[in-house]
């Protein structure tokens, strides 16, 4: 199974498990669906294929398929050869722990996956060893039974999952993700289970909004989002950086960037020995720029150049209000 990735690696590692005959080059642009938050900014895709194979649902056609389904409408039953699910759930792992041997940390590993593409994903995440940061199953199934709860570890239930099922979906019936979703449940797991009621067996761009909230919720909650992430490692000990001032903005309102983020990150700031001043008289501001924000930080500039001298401070009306003005613009 040879991965079509893109994007350099960085901070996190993604792997996208696409459908019953379909690629994974495929499904590169989904990469570019994630593009809006800093949880998949700088993240690493992977694209793998699945190998070509006769499925038998499908009167024996040779097509890429993660292992073979016997009949449709898919259920759990449709799966009837555990060996090979376990064979395709082995390829991911290899991939998932290359990564993790290359530096990644576990809970920086996400698996997401599309029908079969899913059911692959939640049984490599649920066979998976470690922690891994989570797993989002779109319109998919459990390709085992009850009976494989006794292989799933301690540290393998802390992973969190995200199940997407379309109401009108025929190929995958919705009692497919709810019995998932029981399954896991019983397992221990923290698991959200999102319902659309006209979504059929498809992907829709609000589902990966959806997730990328989901997403962005986890690492907020454990804390891997933001400044935050690196305080424990940072010396205290002043230097010409630390004594650099800092004014941080935020919006209690900001749906993108949460104002606790905001908050933990002028604390890590303060933390470090910085002088950081946190401006959160905005109790209805969104994520965006506002008059009041400018006319404070003019304000601001002008204390901390007229602090310690003696000389006049310079007017920073009419061109800084043209710089402010053209920057604010995007012009």
């Amino acid at each position: 199974m040879e991965p079509a990735t893109s994007r350099a690696p960085r901070s996190r590692f993604v792997v996208w498990l696409h459908g019953l005959g379909d690629t994974g080059r495929a499904n590169e642009f989904l990469a570019d669906s994630f593009p809006t938050t800093a949880a998949f900014a700088d993240a690493r895709w992977a694209f793998p294929t699945a190998p070509t194979a006769p499925v038998t649902c499908n009167r024996g056609m040779l097509m890429p398929s993660w292992f073979d389904i016997h009949d449709a409408p898919i259920t759990s039953v449709s799966v009837r050869d555990e060996e090979d699910v376990l064979r395709a759930v082995q390829s991911v792992h290899a991939m998932i722990d290359r990564e993790i041997a290359a530096g990644t940390n576990p809970q920086d590993v996400f698996v997401f996956g599309l029908s079969q593409g899913g059911a692959l994903g939640i049984a490599s995440v649920l066979l998976h060893p470690k922690t891994l940061g989570g797993c989002a199953v779109f319109s998919g199934f459990l390709p085992f039974n009850s009976s494989f709860a006794v292989r799933v570890t301690a540290q393998a239930k802390k992973t969190p999952v995200l199940w997407i099922h379309g109401q009108a979906g025929s190929l995958i019936p919705i009692k497919e993700g709810r019995d998932g979703i029981k399954f896991l449940r019983g397992l221990g797991m923290s698991c959200e289970f999102k319902v659309y009621d006209r979504l059929g067996h498809s992907l829709e761009y609000y589902e990966l909004d959806y997730c990328q909230r989901w997403v962005e919720k986890i690492l907020h909650r454990s804390g891997r989002e933001g400044l935050i992430l690196t305080s424990s490692t940072v010396p205290k000990k002043r230097n010409h950086k630390t004594q650099t001032p800092v004014l941080w903005f935020h919006g209690m309102a900001d749906g993108v960037v949460l104002f606790e983020a905001g908050h933990a990150g002028c604390a890590f700031l303060q933390e470090i020995g910085m002088h950081c001043e946190f401006k959160v008289a905005y109790p209805a501001l969104g994520h965006t720029l506002v008059d009041e924000e400018l006319q404070y930080f003019r304000q601001w500039i002008k204390d901390r150049l007229s602090q310690g001298t003696g000389v006049p401070v310079p007017s920073l009306s009419d061109k800084m209000d043209l710089h402010l003005v053209n920057y604010h613009t995007g012009s």
